[in-house]
């Protein structure tokens, strides 16, 4: 399942990556750092517009699991139409508030010096551009997943994205469409998804799974409490780009936004891959299985291993990557390329962490840490954003990340879910010692190759660096981590099983 879902998301983040990157570009050719500042921070705005949607969904799928293993499928068709039901009216509310806070954001920007009517029309469209899959197929998407088919929903999200990416391109080029207009055109390959989804549902479900049952809305009494999770993940994620665009400069922004892009596309490929097996996980543990334990610990290695490969990389190879992306001036020094870099950590990281906890529901007892973070966050980023810049609103982020909602969480689940001794963070201070010496050593190994310049020179250089990280890492956690022996040995005995039933 693990690598069936690697597959879907590794080959789909590739192209979507590259054509992300060159939509940037050609936003920036067509319109300016400043147009281009102003689709960012709508793009982290309008996950406001989803905040109550997606905690709608989490408390639904939680409460999915214990009837799923017992194959209780009219129980699931009702839960199915109780969130769809809740989705639609949650939605209406988010309309109203986007109407009220969408021309109060424009005319603030107003002495960015962009055009009020402008950014009031490119707010409104990617609004609608991210809040509409959240209500129109993110329901149909939940009983797919449950199913442990998230590499379904990965590539049909896929090939809507890049079909999307591919329209959007094309239109900038060689239309005179305005960019709020082009911004709508994934409308279209949401609707084809929406067919899609309902065709696996039947194959997953078979023809008698009724859904259009009466709704059932017992989840809607977790939702408070997934909502204090919800508002602290976007105040994380999606609260730097507005600070920095009323308090520092657009420019600042695009910046900002290039670094967070890079670090997006590991991150979504690892999200995904772990997404996919989360179903597995929280149903061993539903049902207490005595191997649950031991299936979390082989995810957690999954992710240190991917953090000791991609921090290092990014760190010695994010500059010139922007540099011959989008030009040397959105470069950024030491610090602040540390702190994504630690951000980049933390999003690699915390997946694993949460799947254990949401499968337990515990989404109350970690109500308190998780709104503190977010009120840390904020007011960090808020007071050092016009001194300091992208620099403070990463402080923010990372104080607030590593400091308050980490331990929380590592806690809540060592003891509350499994009942064990904490040993993540001897298990983090190894990793750490593996991304550094990934680090100097790739920097002592690049400095005597001499590779030039260009992007044929950055991708030897990717290289060079991936085989030492990847070298480093897999003997340091082989030697210090039991979770990831047991992993690679699982992976080695199902490709030898494999490959045995192909011969026969």
């Amino acid at each position: 399942m693990g690598v069936k879902t690697a597959t879907a998301v590794i080959l789909i983040a590739l192209i979507q990556g590259v054509l992300s990157f060159y939509r940037i570009n050609v936003v920036l050719g067509a319109y300016g750092d400043k147009v281009n500042g102003v689709v960012q921070a709508a793009l982290q705005m309008s996950a406001y517009l989803v905040l109550f949607q997606m905690g709608m969904s989490a408390a639904y799928q939680y409460h999915m699991y214990a009837p799923l293993s017992q194959n209780q499928f009219p129980q699931i068709s009702e839960l199915f139409s109780g969130l769809k039901k809740s989705m639609l009216r949650v939605s209406g509310k988010m309309l109203l508030i986007a109407i009220a806070v969408i021309p109060l954001y424009s005319a603030l920007l107003l002495k960015q010096g962009v055009k009020y009517w402008d950014t009031l029309l490119i707010l409104a469209a990617i609004g609608i551009r991210i809040s509409a899959p959240f209500f129109y197929t993110l329901p149909e998407r939940c009983l797919i997943e449950i199913r442990e088919r998230k590499y379904l929903v990965v590539t049909v999200e896929g090939v809507k994205d890049i079909s999307t990416l591919i329209a959007e391109i094309l239109l900038i080029l060689f239309t005179p469409l305005p960019l709020p207009v082009i911004l709508c055109v994934n409308l279209i390959f949401l609707f084809g998804s929406k067919l899609v989804y309902r065709q696996m549902i039947r194959r997953l479900y078979g023809p008698e799974f009724d859904l259009n049952a009466a709704p059932q809305y017992v989840a809607s009494k977790m939702t408070k409490a997934v909502y204090a999770h919800q508002i602290s993940s976007i105040v994380t994620s999606n609260t730097d780009n507005v600070v920095l665009s009323l308090l520092s400069t657009l420019k600042n922004v695009t910046i900002y936004s290039a670094f967070a892009t890079l670090i997006a596309y590991p991150n979504t490929v690892i999200y995904r891959i772990i997404e996919g097996m989360r179903a597995t996980l929280a149903l061993k543990i539903t049902r207490g299985d005595e191997d649950s334990f031991s299936a979390f610990k082989e995810l957690l290695a999954f992710s240190f291993f991917c953090i000791s490969i991609i921090v290092p990389v990014f760190l010695r190879l994010a500059n010139p990557f922007v540099e011959l992306w989008i030009g040397g001036q959105y470069q950024i020094s030491t610090l602040p390329l540390v702190l994504f870099g630690l951000m980049l950590t933390d999003f690699l990281l915390m997946p694993v962490i949460y799947a254990a906890r949401d499968a337990r529901g515990l989404y109350p007892e970690s109500k308190k840490f998780t709104i503190a973070q977010a009120i840390v966050n904020l007011v960090l980023s808020v007071a050092l954003a016009a001194p300091l810049g992208i620099t403070g609103v990463l402080i923010g982020t990372i104080a607030a990340s590593f400091f308050v909602l980490q331990p929380g969480n590592f806690r809540l689940v060592y003891r509350n879910v499994f009942g064990r001794r904490m040993t993540i963070y001897g298990e983090l201070a190894i990793v750490a010692v593996l991304c550094a010496a990934t680090y100097f050593g790739s920097g002592f190994v690049l400095g005597r190759l001499a590779l030039g310049a260009g992007w044929m020179a950055l991708v030897w250089k990717a290289l060079v660096c991936a085989v030492i990280a990847l070298v480093i890492a897999f003997i340091g956690l082989w030697m210090t981590n039991n979770g990831f022996r047991v992993l690679v040995k699982r992976f080695l005995r199902r490709r030898a099983s494999s490959v045995t039933k192909t011969e026969a």
